[in-house]
């Protein structure tokens, strides 16, 4: 009795061994698979981060016009670029016209906030412009701290320009897919582009793309959790 009591007890914690194993298999693969999908997609993008000086409704409605302001101000020097590294060189040139305009309308808002500027690798949760999903990771950004940088923030993709894609009617413009097209891989575009689609033959891609979106997104909560 014993015996078989002890073989059901080794039979157990062998499956329960088996189970682990190949349970933190699985997620290392994920999170090498996620980290690589990641890595390879933000050498293509360049994003743009305003954070807000604080969440009171004041200082939250003001990062509204400094977006807007900065947005019409940038985007036909940014609609024609044909590569990050052309876009990089634009913000980059342009960064003392963009404090301005931002410092402009601080002033205008009876504020004296400082604003810093820079162009630097940044954390970001998963996002869906229209008919395009960018998985959670770290991003190459154009980043505008006003004052303190408390508030909630707001994030658009400069390059290529997602910026100005009209979230509301859920599709990126035909041209604007085009050169995401020739920016990024064929199985990238499909990772970003059919993770939102509802048809049966995208499952496969879909599924890829939750794969990314559950391990990234860890990732960030925890770069969240250290700041």
């Amino acid at each position: 009795m014993n015996k078989i009591s002890n073989k059901r007890y080794i039979s157990i914690g062998l499956a329960i061994l088996c189970g682990f194993t190949i349970t933190t298999v699985i997620t290392l693969a994920g999170e090498r698979y996620s980290r690589g999908v990641t890595d390879e997609l933000s050498t293509h993008f360049i994003r743009f981060h305003l954070i807000a000086n604080s969440d009171t409704v004041e200082d939250q409605q003001m990062k509204e016009h400094i977006k807007d302001s900065v947005l019409a101000y940038m985007s036909p020097l940014l609609k024609e670029s044909e590569s990050i590294e052309e876009t990089r060189k634009i913000i980059r040139h342009e960064s003392s016209n963009i404090e301005d305009i931002a410092l402009d309308v601080i002033k205008q808002w009876g504020k004296e906030y400082n604003v810093n500027i820079v162009l630097e690798k940044a954390d970001f949760p998963t996002k869906q412009y229209g008919d395009i999903s960018l998985p959670a990771g770290k991003y190459e950004a154009c980043r505008i701290i006003i004052g303190e940088g408390q508030g909630k923030n707001w994030w658009c993709v400069m390059f290529p320009p997602l910026c100005y894609v009209d979230v509301a009617s859920g599709i990126v413009p035909s041209d604007q897919k085009e050169k995401l097209k020739d920016t990024i891989s064929q199985e990238e575009y499909d990772l970003i582009t059919k993770s939102t689609s509802t048809s049966k033959e995208d499952m496969p891609i879909k599924f890829k793309f939750k794969i990314v979106e559950l391990f990234n997104e860890k990732q960030f909560n925890l770069a969240r959790l250290n700041e």
